[in-house]
């Protein structure tokens, strides 16, 4: 049937079985609904009259092409009689049967439920059990299903299909074949399972890694902050392979945090090893870049409240070289010696920026400039994974270390005033129960007093570097509110 427009008055026909009066006056009440909405509907008990031929008047309004749709009112009473072809029932049966099977327009009779049998299923005769039907059988007028009937009536469906686009561009495109790094990210998931198959693909992880990178060390001693740069945007697709892996890696195994501790270790210690004399900022990409992939992994680990892993990450004691070359002194530090200023980076990323007024144009670049890193939500829960490795830098003890740091939060100038993501859920008990393993403690209580007896913006030090102090973890949850809410 084409589809009719809202300005024709569609027409109908009704069909049911004379089995009370009660239904009758439904029925008429039914015609009554749908003539208000502008439907011309054909019915028995206005249309026949005495000495009509009603056998003639049901044969008429099923094959009357100006009839669109003919309405079948399904009760027992209608499948009884249906079934057995019995009364005008079986009559209508005997001629709406072969219409149906034999015409291209089978959307012409529709079945409309107004009973149910006793296991609950729909009144239906066999003839139309394989139909899809209009459920009325709480018999209310107006309710949504029957307004679907009337859009049905109309040919003016809720859901319509959509309009074809255009085939896509990148079917053009020849595909890039995978290197050796890419399938190991593919296939990690898929051959976790197999025993010792999660170490070894780790393991092989970290050395493309590695790898890959230092393929990007010319080893220019006379580099610029603009070559530097240059590098570091080389490097930078490395990123989103690294966060695709790692989270393959967090919901395949349990040795997420021994890992992170492991590949951190060996990138520090193993990308852009000086061969000769070198100087200071030689190396100024790859420092950025590592520290780029330890934010990304708190905001990703933080994100999926995989707790126990970052508390392994953040309170490992990590050993590092003390200079770029391969003979330098390896040290004990903690994780904030991966938050490194890259000065020469800065300066590059200065170079190309219309702006010449920002507070840190590494920052900037971060997030603003390059694409979300892979399965990071937004770029609010990266700034505040930055100022939690803040934050939780002076929880961590220091004894440990060659020379006491604390982290910089350099994306903190992006914080404008959402909440942290993270912390905003402290006041929630059962939050609290998980994240205490962030922190190290033992219950909720012990999690209280860890959080306030270490304050993450001491006076002085934050002020001294934005222009205003840093938030505590509190700031958003006040210590009297932790966990008491359920």
């Amino acid at each position: 049937m084409s589809e009719t427009s809202l300005t024709t008055c569609p027409r109908v026909f009704i069909s049911y079985s004379w089995s009370s009066e009660i239904l009758k006056d439904w029925v008429l009440s039914f015609a009554h609904a749908l003539s208000a909405v502008g439907v011309d509907v054909v019915l028995d008990q206005w249309s026949l009259k005495p000495g009509c031929d009603k056998y003639a008047f049901m044969e008429k309004c099923v094959h009357d092409p100006d009839i669109q749709k003919v309405l079948i009112i399904c009760d027992k009473s209608y499948k009884t009689k249906a079934d057995s072809r019995r009364g005008g029932v079986g009559d209508e049966t005997l001629i709406i049967s072969p219409e149906m099977y034999g015409n291209e327009n089978q959307e012409k009779f529709i079945a409309v439920v107004i009973e149910l049998d006793e296991s609950g299923e729909a009144c239906l005769p066999i003839y139309l059990k394989s139909r899809i039907y209009i459920d009325l059988h709480n018999r209310k007028l107006d309710g949504d299903n029957f307004k679907d009937l009337v859009r049905n009536i109309y040919g003016k469906p809720s859901l319509k299909k959509p309009q074809l686009g255009s085939a896509p561009d990148w079917l053009d495109e020849e595909p890039q074949p995978q290197n050796e790094l890419q399938k190991i990210v593919s296939s990690f998931e898929k051959e976790v399972s197999i025993p010792d198959m999660s170490a070894s693909r780790s393991a092989q992880f970290i050395e493309l890694f590695i790898k890959k990178l230092n393929d990007y060390d010319d080893a220019d001693f006379n580099c610029t902050a603009d070559s530097n740069v240059q590098k570091l945007q080389k490097i930078q697709p490395l990123l989103n392979t690294y966060m695709d892996f790692l989270y393959n890696h967090i919901y395949s195994t349990e040795n997420t945090g021994e890992f992170v501790t492991k590949l951190f270790e060996d990138l520090y210690n193993r990308v852009g090893v000086a061969k000769g004399t070198c100087r200071d900022d030689q190396y100024q990409a790859y420092e950025y870049f590592i520290w780029e992939c330890f934010v990304s992994t708190a905001a990703l680990l933080l994100t999926n409240e995989r707790f126990a892993d970052l508390h392994e990450i953040l309170s490992h004691t990590y050993y590092l070289r003390h200079d770029y070359f391969k003979t330098a002194e390896i040290k004990p530090q903690t994780y904030c010696h991966f938050c490194r200023a890259a000065p020469s980076i800065n300066e590059g990323l200065k170079n190309l920026h219309s702006e010449k007024n920002l507070l840190s144009y590494s920052a900037d670049y971060f997030i603003n400039q390059i694409p979300l890193p892979s399965k990071i939500p937004t770029r609010v829960h990266l700034v505040y994974a930055d100022i939690f490795l803040h934050q939780y830098s002076y929880i961590i003890t220091d004894d440990r270390v060659f020379f006491t740091r604390h982290w910089s939060p350099f994306t903190y100038v992006y914080k404008n005033d959402e909440k942290s993501p993270f912390m905003i859920r402290l006041s929630s008990r059962k939050y609290c129960e998980k994240i205490k393993y962030l922190f190290g403690a033992e219950s909720v209580d012990d999690l209280k007093k860890i959080i306030a007896s270490h304050p993450s913006n001491p006076e002085g030090y934050s002020r001294s570097l934005f222009c205003e102090s840093i938030p505590q973890i509190t700031d958003d949850t006040p210590l009297e509110e932790i966990a008491s809410r359920t």
